[in-house]
């Protein structure tokens, strides 16, 4: 596995902030931050989320060799845990997605460059015909492990996911890259000069880890700037609670859209393709579960700011478009 030259690809990805304005539907022009352009794979976020991880995994590598020479062979060197084995000697890393999973896709591709293998577990079973998001990854080599909902309802789980960690030998990543950890402040951190030039910057939002992030980037750098997160899941407003339990301990002025997500995750609004042509004309390529709620949000948003600089982050995905 070719952690180091995987990293420093992720960096130099992280490094890439291009910008462009748009006119929008509503007649509102705002830039958008083209991350589904920095790769044809690993888009948007996901360069930024999986580097934390990758980042932390090396140190536990390197700090395993110091131990080794350290220990002269000696009897009694502290020799790690059964987790500790599986953690600091991993033959893999395993992670969780969807059947149309944009990290699970990322991840794959990732390994594929840089000889890394991959496990995902999916929900699904083998009478189901694959979807090309998981024919891309097997191609890739990702092994496929495939779950009934009641075993993949168990991924939130830190034992179950210990047990696949020993049985798979794998250092394993929670779903979508999230982490209860902070583990995607590093790779989000190059976004901070592009966003704090901004008096206001929309996101989409699925797991809210990088909401989390940025917020927690922003507060620490004293920043004004406010996040307008645009959730793309029916949570009985939990990521919303969460954001305002964060503006009340931080001063911060944040928000949640609770409106823009169509019923829940994975909904198409109506009107896609209408909208999805209009972009196209301008060179900008949308998908319906993420990007086109947040432009739909953004446009229908008004109050007395809205003739303030605005930045829209484009968060890629747009593998999942051919399923349409």
């Amino acid at each position: 596995m070719n952690i180091t030259a995987a990293i420093e690809h992720l960096q130099s990805l992280c490094r890439q902030l291009p910008i462009e304005k748009y006119q929008l539907l509503n007649g509102r022009s705002a830039d958008i931050l083209r991350l589904d352009t920095i790769d044809p794979v690993i888009q948007g976020n996901k360069a930024a989320k999986l580097l934390g991880h990758l980042q932390v995994l090396s140190s536990h590598l390197c700090q395993f060799d110091n131990d080794v020479q350290t220990s002269d062979g000696a009897d009694n060197a502290r020799l790690p845990t059964e987790f500790e084995v599986c953690s600091q000697f991993p033959a893999a890393i395993l992670s969780f997605g969807g059947r149309y999973s944009n990290h699970l896709h990322a991840l794959a591709q990732l390994g594929a460059r840089f000889d890394i293998p991959i496990i995902g577990f999916v929900q699904g079973y083998p009478e189901q015909p694959l979807s090309h998001t998981l024919k891309d990854c097997l191609e890739w080599g990702m092994k496929l492990v495939l779950q009934n909902k009641q075993q993949y309802s168990q991924r939130y789980d830190s034992t179950f996911r210990a047990q696949q960690a020993r049985h798979y030998q794998a250092w394993v990543i929670a779903e979508g890259g999230g982490a209860d950890q902070e583990f995607a402040d590093s790779g989000l951190a190059y976004w901070l000069p592009v966003l704090r030039r901004y008096p206001r910057v929309w996101l989409a939002s699925g797991s809210g880890t990088t909401a989390a992030s940025l917020m927690r980037l922003l507060n620490r750098t004293a920043s004004k700037t406010q996040l307008m997160v645009v959730n793309c899941v029916a949570d009985h407003g939990q990521l919303s609670q969460r954001v305002k339990q964060f503006n009340q301990v931080n001063s911060t002025h944040h928000r949640v859209i609770d409106t823009g997500h169509g019923g829940g995750f994975g909904r198409q609004l109506a009107g896609f393709f209408e909208r999805k042509d209009h972009y196209t004309q301008q060179g900008l390529a949308i998908e319906p579960i993420y990007m086109d709620k947040l432009l739909t949000s953004f446009s229908q948003y008004d109050d007395t700011r809205s003739s303030c600089s605005e930045l829209i982050i484009h968060g890629g995905g747009l593998q999942g478009n051919p399923r349409l």
